[in-house]
């Protein structure tokens, strides 16, 4: 037997379902700007940051730089190693002042109307490359390529996190000026230790070239490790006559950490259909990045 609910029972429900309302409250502390730190530093270039603060969903702009904060960078020991001074647009700088290898640095940055932030990361030894060979290949489309294979040292006991790159450049000279042009070399790399997920299709290279390559050293700890990556068009960089440096930085945890959710996240940014990706960070009291690496590098003349 079939129970109805009566007309005036149903318009009481109906009506009441139509009045309610959820107010969700937006805390101010949810809406209130934080300093955004960006800070990566490394031991072959002096002390750099960009300090802006955060924006909400109610913000149209971008970012804002913030241009009136105090920064200073401590060592392990307290001592203020680097003032970096406002130079525009929201970046300060420190002139004359390198981080060093092995060492641990805290940042600090305060501004008018934000709260105070700090961040503590720590320069890990340097590891050289001890060797490299070089072969030129041809490739399925008939380019030549350069197939570079780099030999290095892990430290043993600990874990340790790598990236690679190749910086090259070419000089231009136009009467009386020069033009000095640099840029990262994409780079091919199957290495089954590999972490980059920001890889990109070219030239028959399907979905595995990179600008930099992340590698940490769980499968190789303490051990001699030799890595294979390709230089797509070598042939063209040595008819115009170009130089190069293999970069590798020894990096912190940290850094490796925002380097690798970087990747991700602009792997699928614009894509609705995408997983959101957190971008790392361990500013404290705020948002953004402080992290170091200790880079080496190998020059090549192609």
């Amino acid at each position: 037997m079939k129970k109805f609910i009566p007309y005036i029972t149903l318009l009481l429900l109906l009506t009441a379902l139509s009045g309610c309302e959820k107010e969700i409250p937006f805390k101010e502390d949810v809406v209130r700007p934080k300093l955004v730190v960006n800070c990566l530093f490394s031991n072959d270039s002096t002390w750099q940051a960009h300090i802006s603060h955060s924006t909400t969903v109610l913000d149209s702009n971008y970012f804002y730089p913030v241009t009136d904060a105090a920064v200073q960078v401590f060592d392990g020991s307290g001592n203020v190693v680097a003032t970096l001074q406002s130079t525009n647009n929201g970046y300060y700088e420190a002139a004359g002042f390198t981080p060093a290898p092995s060492q641990t640095y805290r940042l600090e940055a305060s501004a008018p109307g934000y709260e105070s932030v700090s961040a503590t990361d720590r320069t890990p030894g340097e590891v050289f490359i001890t060797s490299i060979d070089t072969v030129s290949v041809q490739n399925q489309n008939g380019n030549t390529d350069l197939e570079v294979t780099i030999t290095f040292t892990d430290p043993a006991g600990e874990s340790n996190y790598y990236l690679i790159d190749v910086l090259r450049w070419q000089q231009f000279i136009f009467d009386v000026d020069t033009l000095n042009f640099s840029s990262f070399s994409s780079l091919a790399c199957n290495d089954p230790n590999i972490e980059t997920d920001n890889g990109f299709s070219l030239d028959g290279f399907n979905s595995n070239l990179y600008t930099t390559i992340l590698l940490r050293d769980r499968n190789f700890d303490g051990q001699n490790y030799s890595l294979k990556f390709t230089i797509p068009y070598w042939s063209d960089m040595y008819l115009r006559n170009v130089s190069a440096i293999i970069g590798l930085t020894a990096s912190s945890e940290a850094f490796f950490n925002y380097r690798r959710s970087l990747d991700a996240y602009n792997r699928v940014y614009g894509d609705p259909f995408a997983q959101p990706v957190q971008v790392y960070t361990n500013v404290s009291n705020g948002h953004g990045i402080f992290a170091g690496g200790t880079r080496t590098v190998w020059e090549m003349i192609f």
